[in-house]
């Protein structure tokens, strides 16, 4: 693990949990603000930012990962643990650094 967040040094990284299955309202980084997704109005906030490096979308949800392109550094894709009701943000943090290169 310690190897692992040698990458992450001195690297600014936004990651956008984005799961598919939202229970309370149905496909929620789909819904529309605007004319924009959700997701994609996240992703452009931080791109226009200019605070982050990179990047990174985790999502369970092939329609969140295919708006998602072109506007993430990274699409990490979540085990099925971590794409439930219960899984919490903090397991796909862990996921994340866990599955990230070297």
């Amino acid at each position: 693990m310690l190897k692992r967040l040698n990458y992450f040094n001195k690297r600014k990284i936004a990651l956008i949990p984005a799961r598919g299955g939202s229970t309370r309202l149905r496909n929620k980084n789909l819904q529309k603000i605007g004319n924009k997704s959700l997701i994609v109005n996240s992703l452009e906030t931080c791109k226009n930012s200019g605070l982050f490096d990179e990047i990174i979308v985790s999502t369970d949800s092939s329609v969140i990962e295919d708006e998602s392109k072109g506007l993430s550094s990274l699409i990490h894709k979540r085990s099925k643990s971590n794409s439930r009701a219960i899984s919490t943000t903090e397991s796909v943090v862990s996921e994340v650094m866990m599955d990230l290169p070297e």
